[in-house]
């Protein structure tokens, strides 16, 4: 097994950075991407990096929906 951490980002607020979430998002996809490429789609290593993946994508989307949320209560 691989001895890599892989960087979680923190609970995301309704005021979250969506360019901090975007630049997280990249770095934490390409990762995944390279860790596909050396180990395979099916390595526990790859599994754990590609939902790490869908963890910030599910963070910049509730950080949008926060926004909004926000915006339609003035």
């Amino acid at each position: 097994m691989l001895d890599f951490r892989i960087a979680v980002c923190p609970p995301v607020g309704a005021l979250a950075s969506t360019k901090a979430l975007d630049s997280e998002l990249r770095a934490t996809r390409e990762h995944a991407r390279r860790l596909t490429e050396m180990y395979g789609a099916h390595a526990p290593d790859t599994a754990a990096a590609w939902d790490a993946v869908e963890e910030i994508l599910a963070a910049i989307s509730h950080a949008k929906a926060n926004r909004r949320d926000l915006r339609d209560r003035r």
